[in-house]
C-alpha cells in the first residue's frame, strides 16, 4: 500500500513539475516573440548612411561592424564594451560568411551595416529572453513555489519599456540580464552561508561582466558587500571569515571587469575623458522629484507601477526572505542614477522589480478571504492591464514613430520629385546626419535651405514657444546642440526657426506630428512639415 501511495505521489508530482516546464517554455517563447516583435523598428531605412532610428545604437554596432580595427582605435567609451565583445560571437561567424566572394556578389551594397545592425539587435533579444529564466529560477529559489516564479517571468515580459529596448541594440536590457544573473547567483550562495568561500569568486565574475556592460552596474557591488557581511554575522561568523570573503568578490570583479574592458588600462585617457563627458551631461541636468518618478511611471507603464507598488506594500508588511536583498539592489541603484536618470536606466532594474512581484504573489493571505479576492482579482485585472499596453506599445513602436508619420504623410500627398529640406538639430558640418523623414534613392530629393525647397521638415520642440526660447538666450537650443555635438548657435538657422514659429516667410505649416503619448522609448521628436507658398 506504501509502495503505492509513493508511486501515485511520484506520478503527481512528475505530472506537476512537467505542467510548470511546460509553462515556463511557453513564458520564455512569449518574451522572444514580444521582444523579436520589436527587433525590426527602423529597418527597411533605405541607407544607414544618414543615421539610425535610435540614437545609441551606433556605438555598438559600429564597433561590433569594425573589429578587430574597432578594438584598437575606438575613442568612445561612454558605452563600456562587454556588451560589444559578446555580440561578437554571433557576428564573427556570419561576417565571414558574408565576405564569401558568391555570398557578397548576391547581396546589395548596404549589406553590411544592415547585416551587423539586425545581428547586434538579436543577439539583446536573446539576453532580453534569458532574462526571463533568471527571473524565474530567483523567484523560485526564494519562495521554493513554482507558480509565483512563473508570474514573475511573466511580468518581466509585460513591462512595455524593457521589452521594446530588448530589440535594440544598445546596453540596457544586456545590464538588466546581467542583474538578474548577479542577483540569481548571491540568493543561490546565500543559502550556503557560513559555508560558501570560493563561490564568492564566481560572483565577483558576473559584477564584473556587469560593470563592463556598464558603469552604472558599480551599484552592484556596495550592495553584495552589505549583504554577504550581514548574512555572515547573522551565521555567528567572524570579521576574520568575511574580509577573505570580501577579498575574493572585489579582486575577482576588477580582473573580471578589466578582462572585459580592457581599454580602462591601455586606452585609460580616453575613458577617462568619455566618463568626464557623461559626467557633465549628468551634471547639466536640473531634475526636480516629479521627473525622476515619471521616469518610473513610464518605464513600468501605469499597470505596471501599480503593480509593483502593490508589491512593495505586500513584502514590506510580510517581509518574506529576500525582501532585504531586493531593496539594497534597488537602493544603490538609486543612489548611482540620482542625478541623471532617464527613462530607459530604469530598465536596468526591470528584472527585481518582477522578483518583487513574484515574491509578493507568494504571500500567503488564506485567513483574510476579502484580502485573498482583492489581491486576486486586482492582480489579474492589472496583469490584463500591462498585457494591452504592451501591445498598444508594440503597435506604436511602428505607426506612432514620427518620422515613419511625417514619410506617410509626403508620400500621400506629394509626388516624388518635391525637393525637401530637413531643418535638423545640426547641419552638414555634424559627424551624424539626421532626416525626419526617409524615401527611396532619386524620390523626395534633399536640396539647400536658398535653392528655395518646396517642404521644409522641421524638428519642432515646444514649437509654439521657439520664438520665446530664442528671446531667452536660445539656452534650450544651445543646450541640445551641445550634447549632440552640433554646429555652433548660427544667425541663419535661428532666424529660420523664428521665421517658421511666427508665418513670417514663404513657408506655412500643412501637417504637425506630436510624440506619441505611449510609453515608448525615442519614438521621435515632435516634427512639422511646412510647404512653401506660391506667390
Amino acid at each position: 500500500m506504501t509502495a503505492a501511495k509513493n508511486s501515485v505521489g511520484d506520478a503527481e508530482i512528475h505530472t506537476r513539475n512537467r505542467r510548470v516546464r511546460n509553462a515556463l517554455l511557453a513564458l520564455i517563447f512569449f518574451g522572444f516573440a514580444v521582444r523579436f516583435a520589436s527587433m525590426f523598428w527602423g529597418v527597411g531605412l533605405f541607407s544607414f548612411d544618414h543615421g539610425y532610428y535610435h540614437p545609441d545604437e551606433p556605438k555598438v554596432v559600429n564597433y561590433v561592424r569594425d573589429f578587430p580595427e574597432s578594438f584598437w582605435t575606438a575613442s568612445d567609451f561612454r558605452y563600456a564594451l562587454a556588451t560589444q565583445h559578446a555580440l561578437l560571437v554571433l557576428y564573427l561567424p556570419l561576417k565571414w560568411v558574408a565576405e564569401l566572394p558568391a555570398v557578397r556578389e548576391a547581396l546589395p551594397g548596404n549589406a553590411d551595416k544592415l547585416w551587423a545592425f539586425l545581428v547586434c539587435r538579436f543577439g539583446v533579444v536573446l539576453m532580453g529572453t534569458a532574462t526571463v529564466w533568471f527571473v524565474f529560477a530567483a523567484v523560485r529559489q526564494l519562495t521554493g513555489r513554482a507558480g509565483p516564479a512563473l508570474i514573475g517571468a511573466f511580468v518581466m515580459s509585460l513591462f512595455p519599456y524593457a521589452v521594446l529596448n530588448s530589440g535594440l541594440a544598445a546596453t540596457d536590457a544586456p545590464l538588466a540580464f546581467m542583474i538578474a544573473v548577479v542577483f540569481y547567483v548571491y540568493v543561490l550562495l546565500a543559502d550556503r552561508i557560513p559555508e560558501v568561500h570560493k563561490g564568492w569568486y564566481g560572483l565577483g565574475i558576473l559584477a564584473g561582466i556587469a560593470i563592463g556592460v556598464k558603469y552604472t552596474a558599480a551599484f552592484v557591488g556596495p550592495a553584495l558587500c552589505i549583504l554577504i557581511v550581514w548574512r555572515y554575522r547573522s551565521a555567528g561568523s567572524s570579521w576574520a571569515t568575511i574580509a577573505p570573503n570580501l577579498a575574493r568578490l572585489g579582486s575577482a570583479t576588477g580582473i573580471a571587469f578589466l578582462i572585459v574592458m580592457p581599454h580602462a588600462a591601455f586606452r585609460y585617457p580616453f575613458v577617462k575623458a568619455s566618463l568626464q563627458f557623461e559626467m557633465g551631461r549628468i551634471e547639466s541636468r536640473a531634475w526636480t522629484i516629479g521627473n525622476y518618478l515619471d521616469c518610473y511611471w513610464t518605464a513600468f507603464g501605469w499597470p505596471g507601477t501599480v503593480l509593483l507598488l502593490g508589491a512593495i506594500l505586500l513584502l514590506a508588511w510580510k517581509r518574506p526572505k529576500g525582501t532585504a536583498a531586493l531593496a539594497l539592489f534597488t537602493v544603490f541603484f538609486i543612489m548611482v542614477t540620482a542625478r541623471g536618470l532617464l527613462d530607459r536606466y530604469v530598465i536596468t532594474i526591470t528584472p527585481l522589480a518582477a522578483i518583487a512581484i513574484g515574491c509578493a504573489a507568494a504571500i500567503p493571505l488564506e485567513a483574510n478571504p476579502i484580502a485573498r479576492i482583492v489581491r486576486r482579482v486586482g492582480g489579474y485585472a492589472l496583469l490584463t492591464a500591462c498585457a494591452l499596453l504592451l501591445v498598444a506599445c508594440l503597435y506604436g513602436r511602428y505607426a506612432f514613430d514620427t518620422r515613419s508619420q511625417v514619410t506617410r504623410f509626403v508620400q500621400e500627398n506629394y509626388p516624388p520629385e518635391t525637393t525637401v529640406y530637413y531643418a535638423v538639430l545640426g547641419t552638414d558640418k555634424g559627424k551624424q546626419r539626421w532626416r525626419w523623414a526617409h524615401f527611396a534613392p532619386g524620390e523626395y530629393p534633399e536640396v539647400p535651405l536658398g535653392k528655395k525647397p518646396d517642404l521644409i521638415i522641421a524638428t519642432t520642440p515646444r514649437h509654439e514657444l521657439i520664438q520665446q526660447d530664442l528671446e531667452d538666450d536660445g539656452r534650450r537650443f544651445i543646450y541640445w546642440r551641445s550634447q549632440y555635438r552640433l554646429e555652433p548657435p548660427t544667425k541663419r538657422w535661428d532666424e529660420l526657426y523664428k521665421s517658421l514659429a511666427t508665418g513670417t516667410n514663404e513657408y506655412r505649416i500643412v501637417k504637425r506630428v506630436p510624440c506619441t503619448i505611449l510609453p515608448i522609448e525615442f519614438p521621435g521628436y515632435p516634427l512639422a512639415v511646412y510647404e512653401r507658398q506660391e506667390h
